[in-house]
């Protein structure tokens, strides 16, 4: 059975996972969850706080590299001394760059910027993820000479660095290559039927992590995945707006992997946000993404205000003293965040640097918003 828990964020998907994680151990099965690593941490605190425990017992909250790795280490098939950790990635990226001083010609100026060689470390786990060979990421476009010619600089140096790693390191892909090869010797598999595995907080999944789920379709394993999208019914999933185009990409792929093994699909829909807001605030949240023609009734504005101002200038002014007020009145600077887009972020700091800029008492907590792909998921870097 694979169950796919759809819905928009704060709908209570993580609560319907816990809660059916709860009834599989009263049932005395074997639970693994799987989080992003950045959210590991904070799911044991929710897992712990939903169902009223004083502890993580009984299930495997995990991240999908770490569980690789722990298997593999009890089968002793883990070598700690080749293991390509994200240091050895940027040491070889720096040795490549002073070894090829002529590698750049877009990117020379800004090589030896801070953050350069991060950029770089996360299109070369994206490319080794991808499953994809050279000659067959050479052969992609986008259209646009100038970033056709940035991806052309980055897979040169892919192509350096896949070099270096051959034979010398082993990384995340050749561990999922061998934990996939040796799954048999596995002793969690012994009873696929008492094992219920979970997905909470992927919007998306790189070809080699598609290729774990496969393997667990395979052994006819119990699956559950949540994922963020604000579709209503199942049809909906082809026009959804393009801010869950990611995730609702994964679950089509989840669905074709299910045909494939002849796994029976099941859908569960959240619809509502289990959290106490406003009822105009939750209406904007509800709605921002749907279509103007749609006939709406009208509600009261009592915690929304709109505001048109002449140029930026006004506009940071008079936000910044109204948030100066809300401090006086108590509250404190983290309580407040200001979201507006990567294009007008560097005009914002440059007023807020500005001289002729003053606001007294005045703090702003910057953040870009963009179409993410949700918490633990893959984004795409900038270049």
């Amino acid at each position: 059975m694979i169950n796919c828990i759809l819905g928009k964020s704060k709908t209570g998907k993580s609560t319907h996972i816990y809660n059916m994680i709860e009834q599989d151990l009263n049932e005395d099965n074997n639970v693994i969850l799987f989080v992003p690593s950045q959210e590991r941490a904070k799911v044991e605190k929710e897992y712990m706080k939903c169902l009223n425990k004083n502890g993580v017992i009984g299930v495997n909250i995990t991240t999908i590299s770490e569980f690789i790795s722990s298997q593999l280490k009890l089968q002793n098939l883990h070598i700690e001394d080749k293991y390509l950790s994200k240091l050895d990635r940027k040491i070889i990226l720096t040795q490549i760059i002073k070894e090829n001083p002529d590698i750049f010609t877009i990117f020379n100026k800004v090589k030896n910027y801070s953050g350069f060689l991060d950029v770089l470390d996360i299109y070369m786990d994206l490319f080794r993820k991808s499953s994809l060979k050279v000659e067959e990421l050479t052969a992609l476009s986008t259209g646009d000479k100038r970033t056709d010619l940035k991806f052309k600089e980055i897979l040169n140096i892919y192509e350096k660095y896949l070099g270096k790693i051959e034979s010398n390191y082993i990384d995340s892909v050749e561990e999922m290559d061998m934990f996939i090869t040796n799954l048999e010797r596995c002793e969690w598999l012994k009873e696929p039927s008492k094992l219920k595995v979970y997905f909470d907080g992927y919007n998306n999944f790189s070809n080699s992590e598609f290729e774990f789920i496969d393997m667990f379709m395979k052994k006819g394993i119990d699956l559950t995945f949540s994922l963020n999208t604000n579709i209503t019914r199942i049809e909906e999933i082809f026009l959804s707006s393009s801010i869950f185009e990611i995730p609702n990409k994964t679950y089509k792929k989840i669905c074709v992997l299910a045909d494939k093994n002849n796994c029976k699909l099941e859908n569960i829909i959240k619809y509502d946000n289990v959290l106490e807001t406003k009822e105009d605030i939750k209406f904007i949240a509800n709605n921002l993404f749907e279509s103007t023609n749609k006939k709406i009734e009208k509600i009261n504005l009592e915690n929304i205000e709109f505001m048109i101002y002449p140029n930026i200038l006004k506009e940071i002014e008079d936000v910044a003293r109204k948030i100066s007020k809300k401090i006086s009145e108590g509250y404190r600077y983290s309580d407040f965040a200001i979201y507006t887009t990567r294009r007008r972020l560097c005009s914002i700091r440059h007023f807020l640097a500005s001289p002729s800029f003053s606001v007294d008492n005045s703090s702003i907590i910057l953040a870009s918003s963009s179409a993410s792909n949700g918490a633990g998921s893959t984004s795409e870097p900038p270049i």
